[in-house]
């Protein structure tokens, strides 16, 4: 079990939740290795034809913030890249 999992249940009853947001492959920030041409190629790998955008990740986060009732959830946000 996880320390997302072993938390979430107990502190469910106070009204927090835990949650985690996996981004991969997000423009900007300088976490993207490499030159523009670089990440062209790797925008070619992702499914949804380019890399994601910040406020995309944003838009998890208010989700997340707006909605009591998502706990001990990892929410991934990779446009398709890793299939579950």
């Amino acid at each position: 079990m996880g320390l997302m999992h072993a938390l979430a249940g107990p502190l469910a009853p106070y009204g927090v939740t835990v949650n985690v947001l996996a981004p991969a492959l997000i423009e900007g920030g300088g976490t993207l290795p490499g030159d523009e041409k670089a990440h062209q190629q790797l925008a070619a790998r992702v499914p949804v034809g380019r890399l994601g955008r910040p406020e995309e990740v944003a838009d998890a986060v208010l989700l997340l913030i707006g909605n009591a009732f998502i706990t001990s959830q990892t929410i991934v946000i990779d446009g398709g890249l890793y299939p579950r």
